[in-house]
């Protein structure tokens, strides 16, 4: 698959597949509640983790922007921080709640080197995996400060649920509209690429082990796990930050 290839299915993933009217994206195996709360618990989790680690940021880059989810918690964290955003789809940056959103390729983003304190991509990697993460790693290296972080958060590949979840994929069809080259990874992988694209250290940490088609009430009781560091990547959502030498 070439890289346009590549983009133009990214561009189609904002269209949205997902299938609401199938059995297993209904009650009880689905709701948009449990959805929407699992994912904040994540973003939530990471952006303190985040603030801890850097008490201060004032130019900010969301790469990719979405529909700028992500937005909202590091706000929270960095009130003062001036927010920019770029993502491939022309629609997301329309409907981005970042007023300075432009429509780009995080392969070759339009900013200077050292522009940003802070790049936040979550849920990115996990797209690219199999075309390999250090081309976009030395990217956001390039536009980060020297000091300055990285921030992610992705699916792990080792939560115990995507044993069961990943092989139903193919008997029961892509009923949740994911782009066909996207899969769960390992962050300490990433890791280790982010220390050989101009990254000095890197550290992750859980952000939840409640999947998101977890019943609310387990959600919310087996996240206590997240301060058992040692079991992070049994986690379904881990965190990662990374410095800039």
């Amino acid at each position: 698959m070439s890289h346009a290839e590549r983009l133009e299915k990214e561009i189609q993933f904002y269209e949205g597949g997902f299938q609401a009217e199938h059995p297993l994206n209904r009650y009880p195996f689905y709701s948009p509640l449990r959805n929407e709360l699992a994912y904040t618990v994540a973003r939530h989790n990471l952006a303190k983790r985040a603030k801890k680690l850097a008490p201060r940021a004032n130019e900010v880059l969301i790469a990719p922007c979405g529909f700028g989810k992500d937005v909202p918690e590091f706000r929270a964290v960095w009130p003062t921080a001036c927010f920019t955003g770029i993502d491939v789809s022309a629609d997301a940056v329309h409907r981005c709640a970042i007023k300075d959103a432009r429509v780009g390729d995080i392969l070759s983003m339009p900013f200077p080197n050292s522009s940003f304190d802070a790049v936040i991509s979550t849920l990115f990697f996990h797209h690219v995996a199999d075309e390999g993460f250090e081309p976009y790693l030395a990217e956001i290296a390039r536009v980060l400060r020297p000091g300055g972080i990285m921030v992610t958060m992705e699916q792990s590949a080792y939560h115990p649920l995507f044993l069961f979840t990943r092989p139903a994929m193919r008997i029961i069809g892509n009923i949740t509209g994911q782009v066909d080259h996207e899969h769960p990874i390992s962050l300490s992988q990433l890791a280790q690429s982010a220390r050989r694209s101009g990254f000095e250290r890197a550290c992750t940490f859980p952000c939840s082990f409640g999947h998101n088609r977890m019943p609310i009430p387990l959600t919310t009781t087996i996240n206590v796990l997240n301060y058992f560091e040692p079991l992070k990547h049994l986690a379904w959502m881990v965190g990662l930050v990374a410095f800039k030498a």
